[in-house]
């Protein structure tokens, strides 16, 4: 058995997850600690909340990448 595939491994697919990145991080991060803690004036405890908010959708998407995209038969460099 080839163990080789369930590494995780960013050969060949590192654009994708660099905007990934930076999208999920400006859209579920930054923008609404923005909105809600320094506009609203909210306090920053809830920031904590926010970042389990981003972590959990930044999960969602490389996961919805991975089982719906099948990047383990992409052609790797």
């Amino acid at each position: 058995m080839d163990y080789r595939r369930y590494f995780l491994t960013a050969a060949g697919d590192t654009l994708f997850i660099m905007l990934m990145n930076a999208f999920t991080a400006w859209f579920f991060a930054l923008i609404p600690v923005y909105f809600i803690v320094v506009r609203n004036a909210i306090p920053a405890y809830y920031v904590w909340v926010l970042m389990d908010f981003y972590g959990l959708m930044n999960a969602v998407c490389f996961y919805i990448r991975f089982k719906f995209l099948n990047i383990a038969t992409k052609n790797k460099i």
